[in-house]
């Protein structure tokens, strides 16, 4: 994820750095692939967390993603099990907080 989708939300939220004379088509491709590579870590969660075990720092990290770049509708449509972790983890009692300084209260 650090290496395959975070590098690509800079060219979602800031195309015209990458392309000046095109930031819409990059916005879009970007967006493609941001979706091409979250589809491969929904079907890798195992359960109710990322890894079989459990909690870890990875569920953190992978819900961040679910609050980046793509729109809310393909979200729901396409990541349930991520959505779902999502929710589960921005609720944990020592991440809410942190969640709703940065996501605001509606998505917690």
């Amino acid at each position: 994820m650090a290496g395959e989708i975070y590098p690509i939300v800079e060219m979602v939220d800031y195309p015209e750095r990458f392309a000046p004379g095109d930031a819409v088509s990059l916005r879009r491709i970007a967006k493609d692939r941001i979706r091409e590579r979250i589809l491969i870590v929904e079907r890798m969660v195992d359960g109710p967390f990322m890894l079989r075990h459990g909690f870890s720092i990875l569920d953190i990290y992978a819900t961040m993603f679910t609050r980046w770049s793509l729109e809310p509708d393909w979200k729901l449509a396409n990541l349930p099990k991520l959505m779902a972790l999502a929710e589960t983890i921005s609720k944990r009692p020592a991440i809410k907080p942190v969640w709703v300084r940065h996501f605001g209260p509606e998505q917690n």
